[in-house]
């Protein structure tokens, strides 16, 4: 992936987690499908329960890639979201936006630590908070993943069964019927 699209995919990144937490959410996991430097596509988890379920639903997203025969990935997460949502403690630094890019032979990992500056209060009651970043720490080549994210990067790029017409289409209609949403960049 070039320095532009990668570039500009962590802005949109950041800026989204932005202002999801401002309306007392995070990000909702999701990974972009990239051929060369062009976007094929983008999957966000489906609504997930907490635990194996989880697991599950952050390992199926990598089928579009596979499907996609893609030659990288770049997959977002939030670190307490993931560990939350797999009921397992947190791993590595947090708060912190985590943007993966992966190709079939190896993966590097790139930290956004920010600081949370409550904002107020919702009108349900859930705080209202604006990340306040800090300084990106250096990409780590090959780095260690969480277990939820390693299952996402060793399926990614697993040869996809059967005929290779339409299969990124099947592969993101099957993901849109268990809940995922996804959107197409391009034809497939």
């Amino acid at each position: 992936m070039d320095a532009e699209v990668f570039n500009g995919l962590v802005e949109v990144s950041k800026n989204s987690h932005a202002a999801m937490c401002e309306q007392g959410f995070t990000t909702v996991p999701h990974l972009y499908v990239v051929d060369g430097s062009r976007l094929v596509a983008r999957v966000q988890v489906r609504p997930m329960h907490v635990g194996e379920d989880a697991l599950t639903a952050l390992g199926e997203m990598s089928t579009l890639v596979a499907a996609a025969e893609a030659d990288e990935l770049l997959l977002v997460w939030e670190t307490h979201d993931i560990a939350t949502a797999c009921d397992l403690a947190p791993f590595g630094v947090w708060p912190c936006l985590n943007i993966l890019t992966a190709t079939a032979t190896g993966h590097v990992l790139h930290r956004f630590p920010y600081t949370e500056a409550r904002a107020g209060v919702l009108p349900d009651g859930r705080a209202s908070v604006k990340p306040l970043w800090r300084t990106p720490l250096a990409p780590v080549p090959g780095a260690e993943l969480f277990p939820p994210v390693r299952g996402v990067v060793d399926y990614a790029f697993v040869p996809f069964e059967g005929a290779a017409a339409g299969r990124m289409r099947a592969a993101g209609a099957y993901l849109e019927s268990e809940g995922y949403t996804v959107n197409f960049f391009e034809p497939a």
